[in-house]
């Protein structure tokens, strides 16, 4: 499980990186669309189009953008270090440009993933193992109840010397039954049936919250995708064309572009937060969701033979 743990934390540093170089990359736009208004408001103000108010702010909102890229810029190196130290590397070792592959399209049910869990997990199996190793232990002290044992004594007491005698020992239980070892033993068996239980459902509650997380983000960012971005993506394109040909003031670009802005980068977090629950899920199931059909199949398979 401390490795299950140490994968977890190193993908979530690296799906941070990938979110910066997106939020990079939409900051660079921005800032280069700022930088093309403020530039079409200094010939206009020329011409006397517009006033040299709204060119000044024109011109800040430009010098703004530049200063959200440059963060942008800083978080990434901030990223990459922190994912460096984790993995121990040097920069060399850590990819240019973060890779991921594509989400999953569907999951299995949240009955299978269950089970997927309670097969693959290392707590899991550790638990149930210790279950059948107190049964065992158990017993072995309810075995111990009669004792037979071999008898080997010194006699020193013959004139011509030393003499060993050889015979057994049987110890009848009448008053000592060994209830201290078999209350115990007992005693260790319940134990381990309850840390089986608790971490049954430990389980169940990770799989079920991952899961929902997983499934809740795969939506909203479907929806912007198709409901929310192209809309304000066409959007932003009248507005910049009616502003160059002066059918539209400089507050409706602003407006559109700062939407446009936040729905991009709206998206990129959607994108992080949907791969952050899929990390989060692989480490309660202990195994990838790509290989969780298999292993589903499988424990299907046994349960069917049992």
């Amino acid at each position: 499980m401390r490795a299950l743990d140490v994968v977890r934390d190193a993908r979530l540093l690296h799906i941070e990186l990938g979110l910066a170089f997106d939020r990079a990359t939409v900051r660079a736009e921005l800032a280069k669309v700022a930088a093309d208004v403020a530039r079409l408001a200094a010939v206009r103000v020329k011409v006397g189009d517009i006033s040299p108010l709204e060119e000044r702010v024109l011109s800040a909102d430009a010098r703004t953008s530049a200063d959200a890229l440059d963060l942008a810029e800083t978080e990434k190196v901030m990223a990459q270090a922190r994912l460096v130290a984790t993995l121990a590397l040097d920069d060399a070792g850590v990819p240019a440009q973060p890779r991921f592959s594509s989400p999953p399209a569907q999951t299995l049910p949240l009955t299978s993933l269950i089970g997927v869990a309670r097969a693959a997990r290392p707590d899991a199996r550790s638990a149930a193992l210790a279950i059948s190793a107190a049964t065992a232990r158990a017993g072995w002290e309810r075995s111990r109840i009669v004792n037979l044992g071999a008898l080997v004594e010194t006699q020193w007491s013959q004139p011509a010397g030393p003499a060993l005698r050889l015979g057994g020992r049987l110890d009848l239980p009448l008053f000592n039954q060994n209830q201290g070892g078999t209350g115990r033993a007992d005693a260790e068996v319940e134990r381990a049936v309850a840390q089986h239980e608790l971490l049954a459902r430990t389980v169940v509650m990770e799989v079920t919250v991952a899961l929902a997380r997983l499934e809740q983000a795969t939506r909203s960012r479907r929806r912007f995708e198709v409901e929310v971005l192209p809309a304000l993506e066409d959007a932003l394109a009248q507005a910049r064309r009616g502003f160059e040909t002066g059918d539209q003031p400089y507050l409706v670009v602003l407006d559109v572009l700062r939407r446009v802005g936040e729905a991009r980068l709206r998206r990129a977090e959607l994108l992080a937060e949907q791969r952050r629950a899929l990390c989060e899920l692989e480490r309660a199931l202990g195994a990838r969701l790509q290989s969780a059909t298999d292993v589903a199949s499988r424990v299907g398979a046994e349960q069917g033979d049992r």
